[in-house]
């Protein structure tokens, strides 16, 4: 069975994911020899059936996203003032790790316990929570180390924890602002139901029209490795910091 969004994604994931479904969904009828002619008519009006709760989805996405693109220009500023902090104590831990290899190895799980598991790709939301996770568990290792050991460890954890603490800050912020104009945020969020809601109905008719569920799954774009958006989405990623 095909990935679908959550719910949580945005209008503008739920539009993308659409408009990607409906060029598919086109793509077969002019496309796919394996398609009967009452099978390519039902799936022609279900591409145009689906097209209608995503005008309105598109409709609703320009005045929110027109605001939120002006909203939160200056929280993203000051998130990149946060990601930068971040970075930076994240290298100060890396040359830190590298002047004193012995002791930082006695850590339990050695040098690799600084660091978490994966390094986040800052793309987003969920990615600067990431940034955030991540800088405030190299500082709790940094902790554990014995501070004659290892000198400046404590100094560094330190300045960890504030840098966190700003981009924690200001990704509180953005949150807020998000959450936005209540008129606008709820046509949108109303506008995502009723898409989804098409969107299933369009499953559940195709399948009665004889079409196999890996056809169905065909119909709908890959998402993106965080799940939270269609993979062509082209949002900015960075390079992780620290170990690889």
């Amino acid at each position: 069975m095909a990935e679908m969004l959550p719910k949580t994604a945005s209008g503008k994931a739920h539009e993308r994911f659409g408009v990607n479904t409906v060029a598919t969904m086109r793509a077969h009828e002019q496309h796919n020899p394996r398609l009967t002619e009452p099978q390519r008519t039902a799936l022609a009006a279900e591409r145009e059936r689906l097209g209608v709760p995503l005008r309105k989805l598109s409709e609703a996405n320009v005045p929110y996203g027109a605001w939120l693109d002006s909203a939160l220009l200056e929280v993203r500023a000051e998130q990149r003032v946060g990601d930068f902090l971040c970075d930076e104590s994240q290298r100060d831990a890396v040359a830190l790790a590298r002047r004193y290899p012995k002791a930082v190895a006695s850590l339990p799980g050695g040098q690799a316990a600084l660091w978490t598991e994966k390094q986040p790709a800052r793309t987003l939301r969920l990615g600067r929570e990431a940034t955030v996770d991540s800088t405030q568990h190299t500082a709790r290792q940094l902790r554990l180390l014995d501070p004659q050991a290892v000198p400046g460890a404590p100094e560094v954890a330190g300045t960890m924890d504030k840098s966190a603490g700003v981009l924690l800050g200001f990704n509180e912020k953005a949150d807020r602002i998000a959450a936005g104009p209540v008129p606008l945020k709820f046509a949108v969020d109303k506008a995502i139901v009723e898409f989804r809601g098409e969107l299933e109905l369009m499953k559940a008719r195709l399948t009665l029209a004889g079409l196999s569920g890996p056809f169905i799954d065909s119909l709908f774009p890959e998402l993106s490795k965080g799940g939270s958006d269609t993979e062509d989405s082209e949002e900015p990623g960075e390079t992780p910091v620290g170990p690889q």
